[in-house]
């Protein structure tokens, strides 16, 4: 297990990517040479993924969005022993990088070692930001502990200055670090997240009620001038599967407002979506409600 996948449940079942409200519309196919393909379509465009794994590489990420870039990302298994190299590239239109100030074009070689029995570690060098990043993580779990760990360091290059320019100083850009305890259906723990100053803790708590239902508790508290008066989050979900092919989710955050969504398999090839956002706020609630609707085709 990575550091970033520690609070892995949690986020899936009621993190930032957990619900959405945008009506799409997804195909998936498998070819029999095991090449996984995808094109979902939704309000912000049309994107093209594809996957394909053999007995050395592994392309975890070929995509092609309308938005304006690229990324193809894989990792070859076998090249060194207990150990996993990496790599990624993105790239991307002027109007795509400058659309969001997190669209960037990227260059990473990367190395994850596997060689020491619970744990995780690796680092990941970026060549074309700006300026060169340097990341290293690592997971350490003993009995029910993870003990985790992430840092971020600026590099001595910059491949986008331009010439004649001084070369950046090199030191830490960011740290976060983390601990969890497992035992049985319960998950419990916490990190501490100090990227570009901005400080962050946050509380994961996990219950695997049943083989049908599960919930979780996510806390978040940043730095927003002395203790006292930092600014803090929380949201709760529960998900339950009414049936084999039926799964509700419901989520609630500090605001009320709440986020649910009715997934189900109406058969091998197709799965339905339904998700919507509504505001208990008195003031919002006559019209300030989200609703979208997923198609899901396996071809």
């Amino acid at each position: 297990m990575s550091f970033s996948d520690m609070f892995k449940k949690n986020n899936d079942l009621g993190g930032s990517k957990a619900f959405t409200t945008d009506t799409s519309f997804k195909i998936k196919s498998k070819t029999a040479e095991g090449v996984s393909l995808e094109a979902n379509a939704n309000p912000k465009g049309m994107h093209l993924k594809g996957k394909w794994k053999n007995d050395t590489v592994n392309l975890t990420k070929v995509t092609a969005s309308t938005d304006g870039h690229f990324d193809f990302e894989g990792e070859l298994a076998n090249a060194i022993d207990n150990a996993t190299l990496t790599f990624g590239y993105t790239v991307g239109s002027a109007a795509w990088k400058a659309a969001k100030a997190k669209n960037n074009e990227s260059c990473k070689l990367g190395l994850r070692f596997n060689g020491v029995k619970d744990l995780d570690c690796g680092a990941e060098v970026d060549l074309v930001s700006a300026p060169g990043s340097l990341t290293l993580d690592a997971c350490y779990q003993y009995e029910g502990f993870s003990f985790g760990a992430e840092f971020g360091l600026n590099l001595p290059f910059d491949t986008n200055a331009a010439d004649g320019a001084k070369a950046p100083e090199a030191g830490l850009d960011s740290a976060q670090v983390g601990v969890k305890y497992a035992s049985g259906d319960f998950e419990v723990g916490a990190s501490f997240d100090d990227a570009l100053d901005k400080k962050v803790t946050t509380i994961n708590f996990h219950h695997q009620a049943s083989a049908d239902t599960q919930w979780g508790v996510i806390a978040k508290q940043a730095k927003d001038g002395e203790w006292m008066d930092r600014a803090w989050g929380m949201k709760a979900t529960m998900e339950t599967k009414l049936d084999n092919q039926t799964t509700a989710t419901v989520g609630l955050n500090k605001d009320l407002v709440f986020d649910c969504k009715y997934a189900q398999t109406v058969s091998s090839g197709l799965k339905m979506t339904y998700q919507a956002q509504i505001s208990a706020d008195g003031a919002k609630l006559a019209g300030d409600g989200k609703f979208g609707i997923g198609f899901e085709v396996s071809a």
